[in-house]
């Protein structure tokens, strides 16, 4: 209401004298574009030509117009079809680039709007023409809550990985006595799949499954002693990990949890298991090129092996990770 009140104040100007007018205009299109930072899409439906927006702040009314600016500088207009508390839908067939939008891009509500001081699909709304509409709209809407929930971003990513760590460190203990090892092994790389909710300046959630293939061990030195292995032991891992995401804005983020493994070892000579115990994990990620992301990070697998006569204790693998995926 406050800023219907200082746009009309603003158009009265308009019929007296021209700059004034002009300076009021300005500052009308700067509060409108304060506003429209509070604009983002939150879902994308290309088959049903449909766009949903999620707006903190700033009314939306059907028949306007949230104009979207390409990362070459290119804007379009996606005109507002329906409405359900603060999600609105909007066609996106008028959009040149529709394909490349992505979610928790940044909408403005259009500036000739606000010059007319009323939506430009207004007049055309009342006449009784049909609307832009598309299949499914209705039904859409009535699911729109359920689909995304205001404050809410979810997506399911499948990703691959390379890890860096090249070494598992424990202690060997046997006879009532101990000693600090290294094995020297190979990197490895993984693929794995990820479910994640996403809030932009808020706290998410993310929980995630991954195969990492076999590695070979190269040697262990114990006591400044090194002794190659010949066969060379190779061990993989299946992984899960949960935890909390930030996101900083719409493109990165931070995250931090905890992460079990299952190891399997082949080639074990006298070393007859190795069982995974509770490790943690963080890092940072980009979201790229709309639906592909990547991370960096620093993980640690902690775990514990018993073998003919000794056991393995505190052992574990750290190290650095790079996950690049693409989220649906």
């Amino acid at each position: 209401m406050k800023t219907l009140l200082v746009l009309s104040f603003l158009f009265a100007f308009l019929a007296v004298d021209v700059n004034p007018a002009v300076s009021q205009l300005n500052k009308a299109a700067s509060t409108v574009k304060a506003q429209s930072k509070k604009i983002q899409i939150r879902q994308i439906d290309l088959a049903q030509h449909t766009v949903v927006f999620q707006a903190r702040g700033v009314t939306v009314r059907p028949g306007q117009s949230l104009i979207v600016t390409s990362r070459d500088g290119a804007q379009c207009s996606l005109v507002v079809q329906s409405l359900k508390d603060n999600l609105a839908l909007a066609d996106s067939r008028s959009c040149a680039f529709a394909p490349s939008l992505r979610v928790g891009q940044i909408a403005e509500l259009s500036l000739a709007e606000a010059r007319d001081g009323r939506a430009a699909g207004d007049a055309f709304h009342s006449s009784g023409s049909p609307q832009y509409g598309s299949p499914g709209l209705s039904s859409t809407m009535s699911r729109l809550k359920e689909v995304v929930p205001a404050g809410e971003l979810t997506g399911l990513a499948a990703f691959g990985f390379y890890d860096m760590t090249d070494s598992f460190k424990g202690d060997i203990s046997a006879n009532g006595a101990s000693a600090a090892s290294t094995s020297n092994s190979e990197t490895a790389f993984g693929l794995g799949v990820e479910y994640a909710q996403y809030s932009v300046q808020s706290f998410g959630y993310y929980i995630d499954g991954a195969y990492e293939f076999g590695r070979d061990l190269k040697s262990i030195n114990v006591n400044n002693q090194t002794i190659n292995y010949n066969p060379k032991p190779s061990v993989a891992f299946f992984l899960i990990g949960a935890g909390a995401n930030f996101a900083i804005s719409e493109n990165f983020y931070g995250f931090g949890g905890a992460n079990y493994n299952f190891p399997s070892v082949t080639n074990g000579g006298n070393l007859k298991s190795v069982d995974g115990k509770l490790g943690f994990e963080g890092g940072v990620g980009a979201r790229l090129a709309g639906q592909f992301t990547i991370q960096g990070l620093y993980r640690k697998l902690n775990m514990t092996g018993t073998g003919n006569g000794f056991s393995l204790d505190n052992l574990s693998a750290s190290g650095a990770m790079l996950r690049g995926g693409y989220m649906f």
